[in-house]
């Protein structure tokens, strides 16, 4: 097996809000990665949170220490077993979750169907209980190591090499990912996996099936857009509707690829936002720790132009009139856009360097230091709104 960099990996939460954990006093997960990419903690006595990998765990084989380096708290930490991105937020989302507890005294593999409140992640369904240490909690201090082997009919863990689950099930592919429940100083290291080519996620090359992107909008009555109707998404690509912020992301993250795409809106009947988000990650709707890039583009006169801007937190729908500028296009900084013309964009990006040409112009050539994420078309209170002939190479 070979170490796996974990600074390749994803961290996703819960909204403590939508899952009734603020009476809990739940803080914000906070997963930092150290040691060179080897080690991650999370830090905090959080909301339910996953860490998640960049390769899905069928037919692969994965080891991870654990360890909890506090004896502050009693609470819950494991590892999910075939996580979406984006399942926090997902009402269909069905995967399995090994759950340690420690004021339980119980090791369980759990099923995560929808999105449980936050009471319930401590009594989610049984699966299958752990061999020897199914009424067994965790050590503060101590190390424990979990060995992973999961084909499409059966489920083997190892927990310091003892055999604890042997299970025969019909299992559904997905993301290998560190688990934390109101647990902090939870530490998971040492990361190794035997992956076949075939899990890894893909590096995109040629033209992209949007069938497999996902649609994502901030909720309106969250961020005060009561007024606007809920975005609708139609493939290929099309904002249907006068919507709230919204987002069509990627099967793929943006580093290692050249994409191009091209953006028309159909409609002279409005002059609001449209353009792309650079490194989104699923669920950044509803986190309140999100920072992501957004290439916005107005029409409306005293607003019009191309910026490149930064979205933290959560904004309120008007504060998307005034996102903090990182940099405006060369030639279209203050043009709109024009309905019923396509343009045609490209993207480069890399941890260093963004790049954005629009009809063959070098528009931005940004140096700085940036996060890897989603590609996703990009739509605010503007109907009619087509993106097309996307393609992605590496």
């Amino acid at each position: 097996m070979k170490p796996v960099d974990l600074t390749e990996w994803t961290a996703e939460s819960y909204d403590i809000a939508q899952i009734d954990a603020l009476k809990y006093k739940a803080k914000e997960a906070q997963w930092v990665v150290f040691d060179g990419g080897k080690m991650v903690s999370q830090q905090t006595d959080c909301q339910p949170t996953l860490f998640y990998s960049d390769f899905n765990i069928v037919n692969n084989t994965i080891s991870v220490k654990l360890k909890v380096d506090s004896n502050f708290d009693d609470d819950h930490i494991g590892f999910a077993l075939n996580f979406k991105p984006g399942d926090t937020n997902n009402a269909n989302a069905d995967f399995l979750v090994l759950h340690w507890s420690k004021n339980q005294s119980r090791m369980a593999l759990c099923s995560v169907k929808g999105i449980p409140d936050f009471i319930n992640f401590i009594k989610l369904p049984v699966v299958a209980t752990a061999k020897t240490l199914g009424s067994t909690g965790w050590k503060s201090y101590q190390t424990y190591e979990f060995k992973f082997t999961v084909t499409p009919n059966k489920i083997q863990i190892w927990v310091d090499g003892n055999l604890e689950f042997d299970v025969a099930v019909s299992f559904a592919d997905g993301r290998f990912a560190c688990y934390s429940c109101s647990q902090g100083g939870v530490v998971f290291s040492d990361v190794e996996a035997e992956i076949s080519g075939a899990t890894l996620e893909p590096k995109q090359s040629g033209p992209v099936e949007l069938t497999k992107w996902a649609a994502e909008s901030y909720d309106r009555e969250q961020i005060g857009a009561q007024s606007q109707e809920e975005a609708k998404w139609v493939i290929a690509a099309t904002q249907m509707r006068n919507g709230q912020p919204t987002f069509f992301y990627s099967d793929f993250n943006i580093f290692g690829h050249t994409i191009s795409a091209k953006l028309d809106v159909e409609t002279a009947t409005d002059d609001d936002f449209v353009g792309f988000a650079l490194n989104f990650q699923p669920g950044d709707t509803r986190n309140q720790s999100a920072e992501f890039l957004l290439l916005t583009w107005n029409a409306e006169p005293k607003r019009a132009g191309l910026k490149l801007c930064r979205i933290n937190g959560i904004p309120h729908f008007m504060d998307f009139l005034h996102l903090p500028e990182v940099a405006r296009a060369k030639n279209l900084g203050s043009t709109p856009w024009k309905p019923r013309q396509p343009y045609q964009f490209k993207f480069k990006c890399n941890p260093n360097k963004i790049q954005i040409w629009v009809d063959g112009s070098l528009e931005f050539d940004v140096d700085g230091q940036f996060e890897d994420g989603r590609f996703a078309c990009f739509d605010c209170s503007q109907a009619a709104v087509i993106f097309s002939e996307i393609e992605a190479e590496s």
